[in-house]
C-alpha cells in the first residue's frame, strides 16, 4: 500500500508525511491491523535531508517492517524498508534492508543485525545502498 502511495501519488504522499498530514496512513494501518498498531506508528522528517523516517511497532512476523524511509531525489523517490527476517544461519541477523521501486519490484540489500532506527538512517543516508 505504501509503495503505491510513494510512487503513484505524485508528491502528495511525501508532502503529507513531511507536513504531518498522516491520517490516511494511520487509518489504513488501523483498518488492516489495529488501532493499537496505528497508534504506535511515528513519522519523523529527517532534518536537513529530503528523507522521512517511518517507525512501526516492532514486528513479530516477517516480512513486517521495523522502519521505512521515503526519500525524494532528482529521479523521483526511493522507498527503503527494514523488514524482520528469520536468522537461519545463527549469525545474529534481525532484519533485511529492502527497497521497492516504481514498478513495485522488491530489491534485497541483504541482512543486518541492528535494531536501532539510527543505524538504519545512517546506512541509508550515507548512500551505502
Amino acid at each position: 500500500m505504501i509503495t503505491g502511495w510513494v510512487f503513484e501519488s505524485g508528491d502528495t504522499f511525501y508532502n503529507d508525511l513531511r507536513e504531518g498530514n498522516v491520517e490516511r496512513l494511520y487509518s489504513a494501518a488501523e483498518s488492516i491491523i489495529s488501532q493499537e498498531y496505528s497508534d504506535q506508528i511515528v513519522i519523523i522528517p529527517i532534518k536537513d535531508t529530503s528523507a522521512v523516517l517511518i517507525l512501526f511497532p516492532e514486528p513479530k512476523l516477517m516480512p513486517n517492517c521495523f522502519f521505512a524511509m521515503v526519500i525524494k531525489n532528482d529521479n523521483g523517490y526511493r522507498y527503503i524498508t527494514y523488514e524482520r527476517t528469520m536468522d537461519t544461519t545463527d549469525s545474529g541477523f534481525v532484519g533485511v534492508v529492502g527497497e521497492w521501486n516504481a514498478k513495485k519490484n522488491h530489491i534485497n540489500h541483504g541482512s543486518r543485525t541492528y535494531k536501532k532506527s539510527s543505524e538504519f538512517v545512517a546506512e541509508v543516508l550515507d548512500n551505502k545502498l
